[in-house]
């Protein structure tokens, strides 16, 4: 049974004052210019995001040693963890919003900006961020990373979003679009795989299996593939028993529960597995459980001539 991750509800930081000076001549004292500055944990998730969108770079290589160099830890970490892999998993489906509320298509819009409405976007629509919150974060971050003409637009897109959800309208114009193009955008899958999954449902059901060949089957894969994952590891033999990195994972703070496939993974709830002494000797890894069991069988086939093990 794989542990059950804690539902967060986040409340968003003040943004930090400007520095005031005394005026001449009087007792009034009056802000000096400065640039609104967003708080920097999504100052950070941007700037992993922009670089995936801008450099083609991994976002699961970018995100955890930066916040490790940011000591960005516990509940600022699991939101910027949420924020960062979410905003990406649903991106396909935020692009098409922000076609429906933005006079300027997607394409037209300069990077830093597309990357901010994504993030604010999924901030309204999939975490518990409250809406004031969202959009104000997001104007400032756009003040901060591009420039101030954006902040207009990223203030009315969002909001025009928020209207045309709460008053139902975005789930009709979804439901006007045939159901294939509505389950490839509402899941941010790409129409190939659409396809590619009617087409093995169909053969699946000719073979008797149980699943029916619907959409509400595809329907569920498609929503399966956008659950947020679990952590897999890997107690390599020899080097480390499962009980004890299972021990060393809860020492951690994390939930920890052993693989139902794999006699020596570990699924892990969070955190960062890099933090592990474990992981750091190579001792034990990231690996996912179908990878563990390939290693497996291919470590107790039957070797032929003068080789001795697999490598």
């Amino acid at each position: 049974m794989r542990p059950d991750r804690p539902s967060k509800e986040y409340s968003p930081r003040k943004s930090p004052r400007g520095n005031q000076r005394k005026k001449r001549g009087g007792n009034r004292f009056e802000p000096e210019e400065w640039r609104p500055q967003t708080d920097r944990v999504r100052t950070l998730v941007f700037q992993v995001l922009l670089a995936v969108e801008t450099k083609d770079a991994y976002a699961n290589l970018l995100l955890p040693p930066r916040l490790t160099r940011a000591h960005i830890a516990g509940r600022d970490a699991g939101f910027a963890t949420e924020l960062t892999y979410g905003t990406l998993r649903s991106q396909g489906f935020y692009d098409w919003i922000i076609d429906e509320c933005s006079t300027r298509p997607v394409a037209a819009l300069e990077k830093e900006v597309l990357v901010i409405l994504r993030m604010g976007l999924h901030q309204l629509l999939n975490m518990r961020v409250p809406t004031h919150a969202a959009v104000s974060e997001s104007v400032n971050l756009t003040k901060q990373e591009a420039n101030e003409g954006a902040a207009g637009l990223v203030n009315g897109v969002l909001r025009q979003a928020v209207r045309l959800a709460d008053s139902g309208e975005l789930e009709s114009r979804l439901d006007a679009l045939n159901a294939s193009r509505r389950l490839a955008i509402e899941y941010s899958h790409p129409a190939w795989i659409i396809a590619a999954y009617r087409a093995a449902l169909s053969e699946h059901a000719k073979l008797g299996a149980q699943i029916p060949s619907d959409d509400d089957s595809l329907t569920a894969l498609l929503a399966e593939n956008n659950r947020a994952p679990y952590i897999n590891l890997v107690a390599r033999p020899g080097l480390v028993n499962r009980e004890e990195l299972a021990d060393a994972v809860e020492d951690m703070g994390q939930d920890v529960a052993y693989s139902t496939l794999s006699p020596w993974g570990l699924i892990v709830s969070g955190g960062d597995p890099a933090s592990l002494e474990e992981v750091r000797q190579a001792r034990a890894g990231v690996e996912d459980q179908g990878s563990q069991l390939v290693a497996g069988i291919a470590a107790t086939y039957p070797l032929e001539g003068s080789d001795q093990n697999w490598l």
